[in-house]
Parts: structure tokens; sequence; C-alpha cells
């Protein structure tokens, strides 16, 4: 294999391109431990080194490494492994070491999202999130669906309710362009318009004004 380029790609990194399609970050200093030349012919030793040994110790470290600091998705890690160009094979193999450990898993992933953020956020916003997370909607709506059996359902209403008094907004004295903006707010939050009308109709939850 031919070395087609050698670029920097950072203060202590390179991106050695192999035959013009493989790519894969290297220290500076391993371009020498290496014996690497743009335009000459790496080793079969080298590479064999490089791609099946360094590279994958490296990218599930780097996996193991993100994984301590906060949860990923599946994809989110992907895309962290992807970022630091790493080849595909190598990210799929870092991703398969860490899933075998049970360090990632969609399913409870989904579990802990909904739990931490049903209070506060609608249902249409927590699967947004999750599916940019990169869950999808299957996964999503089984976490839902096994969230509310082991739990109360939750109270859209209630929380719509709730950033009405936070925001103040009184039916009887809201002139239409305040009431135009809450409602656009609230729908963008991913409440239903039915119960955005609704509570901006009620009148017992401004009671404490």
């Amino acid at each position: 294999m031919t070395i087609t380029s050698i670029q920097e790609y950072d203060k202590k990194k390179v991106l050695i391109q192999l035959d013009g399609h493989l790519i894969f970050p290297l220290y500076k200093s391993e371009t020498k431990t290496f014996r690497l030349q743009e335009g000459e012919e790496i080793s079969q030793e080298a590479y064999e080194e490089i791609v099946k040994t360094l590279l994958p110790r490296r990218a599930k470290l780097r996996a193991m490494n993100l994984l301590l600091k906060r949860s990923y998705t599946r994809e989110g890690l992907k895309r962290k492994l992807v970022e630091g160009k790493y080849p595909e094979s190598i990210v799929t193999e870092a991703l398969e070491y860490v899933e075998s450990y049970g360090y990632i898993n969609d399913d409870r992933y989904a579990e802990e999202y909904i739990r931490c953020y049903c209070e506060t956020r609608s249902k249409r916003r927590i699967m947004q999130d999750l599916y940019a997370k990169g869950v999808d909607k299957e996964t999503s709506e089984c976490a839902w669906m096994r969230y509310e059996a082991l739990n109360n359902p939750i109270d859209e209403v209630a929380q719509i309710k709730e950033v009405l008094r936070k925001k103040k907004y009184n039916p009887k004295s809201a002139e239409r362009k305040e009431s135009v903006r809450v409602m656009n707010y609230l729908y963008r939050k991913g409440y239903g318009m039915e119960n955005i009308v609704y509570c901006m109709k009620c009148d017992d939850i401004f009671t404490n004004l």
C-alpha cells in the first residue's frame, strides 16, 4: 500500500492516507516509529500493527473515556469516534467491544432519559431528543410504555399550566400578541395544541398571580 498523503491534523497528530482512500490518525512521533513517508510504501508489518492492534486499542480506550464522562447512545458514541477520524471497521469494533460489556444500551439510555425529563418536557419533545441522539422510534416508544406502566401517566396538562404560571400568563388581561407568542412557545416545546388551548383558557391556575 502506498502512503498517498500525510497531513497535519492537530498539534500532536497527522492523518495518514493509504492508496487514496483509507485514512487514520497517528501521533507525529509514530510516523518516525513506523518509518512512514509520503509517496512510499508502508510495510506489511507496520500496516498490521497500526490497523489491527494500535488503532483498535486506541479507539476502544477513547470510547471508554467518553463513557466515563457521560452516557451515550450507540449512534452518539459512533459519531464521536468518527469525528476522531477512525476508520469505519475500527469504529465498529470499538462499539461492539463496549456494547459487549453493557456500557452502551439504547433501551436503558432511553428509559433514563425519559425518567430524567418526563416531568418537565412533553412526550413529543422527549421523542425528538432521543431521535436526535440516535435512538430509533421503536426503542423510544417501548421505553416510554415501560415507564408509564411502572409509574403514573405523564400529565402534560399540569406541565403546561406550570409553564403558564412561570410566565405569569393571565388569559383575562393578555393581549392577542402575547397569547400567540405563548401558544407558539408551548407548541415548539412539543405540547399538543388541544392541551395548550385548554390550559390557556383555565382560570384556576392564575389565582396565585
